[in-house]
């Protein structure tokens, strides 16, 4: 029987809420780049979805959920993977 740990819940919980702010961030990017209207304010839209993205790759990376660990809980995804995906 398979059983997923409490750890690897919150692991890909962190994973789905960033992917879900970056389709967030490109909506709001092409709701701005469609209507060219307001730039600043949805520049800043943009910029406040990134920084709410930037620490949720973070918790996955240095707080909650150190990369390290990510292997050891079974997932897919490489330790080098995700300390790609938080590069700018």
């Amino acid at each position: 029987m398979f059983r997923i740990t409490r750890k690897e819940e919150i692991f890909f919980d962190m994973f789905v809420a960033t992917a879900e702010s970056t389709c967030k961030a490109a909506g709001l990017l092409e709701e701005m780049l469609n209507n060219y209207v307001d730039v600043e304010k949805k520049v800043n839209a943009i910029e406040k979805v990134e920084n709410d993205c930037d620490k949720l790759v973070h918790g996955i990376s240095c707080g909650d959920l150190r990369v390290e660990n990510a292997t050891s809980i079974g997932t897919p995804i490489l330790c080098t993977t995700v300390a790609t995906l938080e590069k700018p």
